[in-house]
């Protein structure tokens, strides 16, 4: 089943179709995807859910940022010392699925989210190694299994969606907490990558988290510079 699934039509950066995705591969009903309009300025913080258990970040790609991960990525395979075991990271082996990787990657690393018996519930709970990683290969088929949903979910957005094999110059990525260490997680990359200690449990105050989405920021082409979008998983206001 490997070679069956090459590539998809993008996720829309959408709370909505976020969350009702994230909800169908067993997300708790408490639990929702919000828009995040700014991480430094209280009145438009005020009234977000807390706490904030993973934050995604739609970016515009460029060759630094490529080459600079490329340079961070030397020391990503170091191990980390958790009470929590690995952090659980996904390459992403399908093009223009970043979306869903991220959305995976949001789940995962936040199990006491899911409820029992979901899907990926299912899916983590059978195919996780010792070492706390994932093989390429029952991953794919992960992909093949919710393969409905995906395209469910990929034709729910605003704008029109391209094509599968369209190449796509925007990218998802995710920030979570795990074992008192804040971690950036992208499919593209070669392994989790390790920021530095977390201040505690709710990603909105952490400010190396702050810190790396305004580095993006500061080093996306000028042209490109409107297409950031931030959203965070935490309690719904349902």
């Amino acid at each position: 089943m490997y070679e069956k699934i090459k590539a998809v039509i993008p996720l829309e950066s959408s709370p909505e179709i976020f969350t009702n995705f994230a909800h169908e591969l067993g997300l708790k009903r408490q639990m929702a995807f919000d828009d995040i309009y700014s991480l430094t300025e209280p009145d438009l913080m005020a009234f977000l859910p807390r706490p904030m258990k993973s934050i995604i970040l739609l970016f515009p790609v460029n060759e630094f940022f490529d080459a600079t991960k490329k340079k961070e990525g030397e020391n990503d395979d170091e191990p980390i010392d958790s009470p929590d075991g690995p952090v659980i990271w996904f390459k992403q082996i399908i093009s223009n699925a970043c979306g869903l990787y991220a959305l995976l990657h949001s789940l995962a690393n936040n199990p006491d989210c899911l409820t029992e018996g979901s899907v990926l519930k299912e899916f983590l709970s059978l195919n996780k190694r010792e070492d706390g990683k994932y093989n390429d290969e029952p991953t794919a088929d992960f992909m093949l299994s919710i393969s409905e949903l995906y395209h469910k979910n990929s034709k729910q957005g605003q704008t029109e969606a391209p094509l599968p094999e369209a190449t796509v110059d925007l990218h998802f990525i995710t920030f979570i907490a795990h074992g008192g260490k804040i971690f950036e997680l992208d499919g593209s990359r070669n392994s989790a990558h390790c920021l530095g200690p977390a201040r505690g449990e709710d990603l909105l105050d952490e400010d190396l988290v702050k810190g790396r989405v305004q580095w993006y920021m500061d080093h996306a082409d000028e042209k490109m510079k409107h297409q950031f979008s931030l959203m965070g998983m935490g309690p719904s206001w349902d």
